[in-house]
């Protein structure tokens, strides 16, 4: 970490756990990950500093890419209905028997999603930092919530805000919002890449209501998809990702920032798993992009991420979260 103590404790007992190489963004060169004996958070040791991390972001990365995100017009159609019944304003005013079958489809979309949707809450003011292109603010905005994002990239803030979404093209440190004023606040897989993930989440803090919710989706340091994988785990994103965090320590750095965590989900994402045999493939063979690879690896991963997430031990968590 090149530093002392620990960022988010501020324990003084940061060991080394282990040297990875880098895969996509940083092929062949290798960095330490340090431990934190305090809190158990795992860092990237980068030496050199935090920003020159935005050199390795290529310039096609997929949550800047427009393109990545084009899909057939019927599952956009089927999937905002789902949404909106689901999710949308009425979702906690139907009766017992249709409430039981929304809570059940709405824990099944936030376990297999790459983002979880939330009832809708208070007045449906929700703020996502590190919003990328917009879709998943978009998405909400089609069931009724007023959305507001964060994308310090400008390529993927300017395209939001040519889709109509309030969009601050700005790093979250520097973006001014009121206390107290949204009703959700969401971050997905973005957390993991901050400098300093404890003033974010202290100042995500202050601009959420008393009685709001605080969502976060992160790769689970603790997954068995790392232990097997090894470097190749889709979740490492080195030198991308400077801290990674298990179930464990997600709780306590949200704790020491003055959140109290609500419940954590372990997903059913096979498309990770996928990603993490692909890296292997592509670094054995020196093959990429092949379809049929990709299919059959995504079928090999169903069985495995459903265990995965029954054994809690599942790729990627989400983390509800409110006020303590």
């Amino acid at each position: 970490m090149g530093r002392e103590q620990c960022p988010i404790c501020g324990d003084r007992n940061i060991r080394k756990a282990g040297l990875i190489e880098g895969i996509k963004y940083s092929h062949g060169e290798r960095f330490d990950l340090m431990r934190c004996s305090g809190c158990g958070v795992v860092c990237t040791d980068t030496q050199a500093g935090t920003d020159f991390i935005f050199t390795y972001y290529p310039e096609n990365y997929k949550p800047h890419d427009p393109n990545i995100y084009r899909t057939f017009h019927v599952r956009q159609t089927i999937m905002k209905a789902f949404r909106a019944i689901v999710f949308g304003k009425t979702g906690r005013k139907s009766r017992l028997f249709m409430g039981c079958i929304k809570r059940f489809f709405s824990l099944l979309y936030n376990k297999t999603a790459y983002r979880s949707v939330p009832f809708f809450k208070g007045n449906g003011i929700l703020l996502d930092i590190g919003c990328g292109i917009g879709n998943y603010l978009k998405q909400l905005q089609d069931i009724g919530w007023t959305v507001y994002g964060v994308e310090p990239v400008e390529k993927a803030a300017v395209f939001a805000q040519d889709s109509g979404l309030s969009v601050n093209c700005i790093r979250f440190e520097q973006a001014e919002y009121p206390e107290r004023f949204f009703d959700v606040i969401t971050m997905w897989h973005v957390l993991e890449h901050f400098s300093d993930p404890k003033e974010v989440l202290q100042k995500a803090l202050k601009m959420l209501k008393d009685d709001g919710l605080f969502l976060i989706g992160i790769p689970n340091y603790d997954s068995l998809d790392r232990r097997i994988f090894r470097k190749y785990w889709n979740g490492y994103e080195i030198p991308l990702h400077l801290y990674h965090f298990t179930s464990d320590s997600i709780r306590k750095a949200l704790a020491i920032s003055g959140f109290r965590c609500k419940k954590v989900i372990y997903t059913i994402r096979p498309t990770d798993m996928a990603s993490s045999l692909e890296n292997c493939f592509t670094s054995v063979f020196n093959k990429k992009g092949i379809p049929f690879i990709r299919t059959l690896f995504l079928f090999i991963s169903i069985p495995f991420s459903l265990l995965f997430s029954v054994l809690k031990r599942s790729s990627i968590i989400v983390v509800f979260a409110e006020k303590g």
